[in-house]
């Protein structure tokens, strides 16, 4: 008994194949799942994102459309009402913003917690995307569990400006924060900033710890083009800046899975230059 799996769990567990490709940040291998019949309206992964959510968190503009394409609801985010929408707006990430919003998403959806799209970027300062929210009809009125706007999210969170805007002052948004160094993005995730003037160029390294992926962003200074490559933890060949940024965003009081930190302890590797010296 249990040796020799009936036809129908044979197609359960082939299906349940496929749609974990759709979490593959590679967009041929994504496509090729789709193809061969992954839903992307069923799936979560460990870490309780929706495959749409999950490439939204990791800015992959391009396969976020190709999923949209192919039927994934604009919507389905993780069990706590957390939809790729707000992900995108969290991170302040502006054309997947837009898209999202083009292809249906809900701007006044709220999490468990009563948090909507607008109250994700509040606590951010996003200011373009606020200001993109509420042209489109986002409800700046909309309360959390403990009864805060996104107004008020943002003034406690140290933007006067956005909280401004967020009471009806349309107004250019002031420009996010130049800081450089270590910089806690969200419970689970932190970035490097530098500046490169003698080449011209802001670089931006982000670790998101939720799902294990890397993001390296180079913006001109002047011209503010800018230029990015994306990996997966399981890619590096080496874990040094893993570990910086693992020690970096738990001692800021940020998040990371025990299974997390272990990978990542584990591996003892030999001491190499981090991605941000040069070694991309």
């Amino acid at each position: 008994m249990g040796w020799f799996k009936t036809p129908e769990e044979k197609d359960a567990a082939n299906k349940h194949r496929l749609n974990k490709l759709l979490f593959k940040g590679d967009i041929e291998k994504v496509r090729a799942a789709l193809d061969a019949g992954a839903d992307p309206n069923v799936l979560r992964n460990d870490q309780d994102y929706s495959a749409l959510s999950f490439h939204a968190e990791g800015k992959r503009l391009q396969i976020v459309a190709l999923l949209l394409e192919r039927g994934a609801r604009p919507d389905f985010g993780s069990s706590a009402g957390h939809t790729p929408l707000m992900v995108a707006a969290r991170a302040g990430n502006l054309p997947l913003v837009t898209l999202l919003h083009e292809k249906g998403a809900n701007l006044n959806a709220q999490s468990d917690s009563g948090w909507s799209a607008l109250h994700n970027a509040a606590y951010w300062g996003r200011g373009p995307v606020i200001q993109y929210l509420m042209e489109h009809g986002a409800d700046i009125n909309l309360r959390d569990s403990r009864m805060n706007k996104a107004a008020d999210i943002a003034a406690k969170e140290g933007y006067p400006r956005v909280a401004e805007l967020l009471g009806g002052d349309t107004s250019e948004p002031e420009p996010e924060s130049a800081a450089t160094g270590w910089q806690k993005t969200a419970a689970d995730e932190i970035a490097l900033v530098s500046e490169k003037k003698e080449i011209g160029y802001r670089i931006t390294e982000i670790f998101n710890f939720r799902a294990a992926h890397y993001t390296h962003i180079a913006a001109n200074i002047k011209t503010g083009a800018e230029s990015q490559h994306q990996r997966d933890f399981a890619d590096f060949s080496e874990t040094v800046m893993l570990r910086e940024a693992m020690e970096a965003l738990l001692s800021r009081g940020g998040r990371i899975s025990a299974d997390m930190q272990a990978k990542i302890s584990g591996k003892n590797l030999p001491t190499q230059r981090g991605l941000s010296q040069g070694g991309h």
